[in-house]
């Protein structure tokens, strides 16, 4: 009679490597999902600023959705103390919160984010990397400059 024994604890050794490259995959998914969810939030919300309204079912304005994704948030949340930021502060600070995707260039990550922001009003670009939130709100809606 045969001791099948190491063919056992080997079957189980390769079972259990396919359960954690499973984890990674949905792990990937769950990422894939979330960036995707994210995306297709912002295209609707750039497609109904797109589409002429219809006279008379216009509904009351809506201000601008600020930072509806988890970076926006932390880019409007941090740059509330007032200062200027450089984008690569922005960026190594996103990046150690985890809102930078593996594989992906937080610089480029948050240039990105901070120009669609920028389009929208939410920040304003005052140097070559520097950014801040508008000072709009402080002179009764003028800008000032320093």
């Amino acid at each position: 009679m045969r001791d099948i024994r190491k063919d056992l604890k080997e079957r189980l050794e390769a079972i259990a490597d396919e359960k954690r490259a499973a984890q990674n995959r949905l792990a990937n998914l769950d990422k894939a999902e979330t960036m995707l969810q994210v995306l297709l939030e912002e295209e609707q919300l750039r497609w109904k600023s797109q589409q002429p309204r219809l006279v008379g079912l216009e509904t009351v304005a809506r201000p601008k959705t600020n930072g509806r994704t988890p970076l926006g948030r932390f880019i409007r949340e941090i740059m509330s103390d007032g200062r200027e930021w450089q984008t690569a502060e922005l960026a190594k600070l996103a990046k150690n919160r985890g809102l930078i995707a593996e594989g992906k260039s937080p610089l480029r990550v948050l240039h990105f984010s901070l120009v669609g922001m920028k389009q929208n009003g939410l920040v304003e670009k005052v140097g070559l990397t520097s950014w801040r939130l508008p000072r709009h709100s402080e002179n009764g809606g003028e800008a000032s400059e320093e």
